[in-house]
This record gives structure tokens, C-alpha cells and sequence, in this order.
């Protein structure tokens, strides 16, 4: 009977919320490797599952990975549907989106951890 495969990582995070994924961003850029253990079959948390607005009243207060997050959410809806129109201004510099987006972008996040 062959052994069960083995695996080392340098940080085991429990669940799949923005802050799981900010936290295993994290340490791929720091150049270690992280688990995401998430539960459910689902990530992201409130923002990929119907949470589509931040409630930052302050935006020049924020910054990194959750910068990068909100930036890319813009860009996506600029890609889509043009740098002009109803979208990007609905989406409020990525403040507001659609928890479909929210989730493709966590994932595309993930899925590219060192490129921002």
C-alpha cells in the first residue's frame, strides 16, 4: 500500500474569507508556501456571497493587498464595459461590486499570488 502524499507549508489558514486569502497572499509574497483551508465549497466570504459594498469612509486610509483587491475590481468593470460607463462609476473605485466579480477576483488573486 503506497503512503498518503505529504505536503510542508510554512502557514496553515483556516478559512476562505478575504482576510484567509490576504493572509496566504501574504506569505506567497513573502516567498513561503500557505494553505487556504476553506470548508465550504465557496471563497471570499461576505463580499463573494452578497456583501457588494465596503463601508470605508475614509479611502485614502487604506492600502496593499486590499488596495490591489479594489483596484482590480474597477478594472474589471472597465475592461467589460468601457472606462465610461454606468458600471465603473456604479462601482465606485471598486468599492462597490457584484459578489460574482468579487469572487473572480479573489480567485484570480489566489491563483497569481506574486503578481499585483
Amino acid at each position: 500500500m503506497t503512503p498518503p502524499p505529504t505536503f510542508e507549508f510554512d502557514a496553515v489558514i483556516v478559512g476562505g474569507t478575504p482576510g484567509g486569502i490576504m493572509a496566504g497572499i501574504a506569505v506567497a509574497r513573502a516567498g513561503r508556501r500557505a494553505v487556504i483551508l476553506e470548508r465550504t465549497a465557496y471563497i471570499g466570504g461576505l463580499p463573494a456571497n452578497g456583501l457588494g459594498a465596503t463601508d470605508i469612509a475614509t479611502r485614502g486610509a487604506t492600502g496593499g493587498l486590499f488596495l490591489d483587491f479594489v483596484r482590480r475590481i474597477k478594472a474589471h468593470y472597465s475592461r467589460t464595459y468601457g472606462p465610461d460607463s454606468q458600471q465603473v462609476i456604479d462601482c465606485s473605485d471598486g468599492y462597490r461590486f457584484e459578489p460574482h466579480v468579487a469572487e473572480m477576483v479573489l480567485s484570480n488573486m489566489i491563483a497569481a499570488p506574486v503578481q499585483p
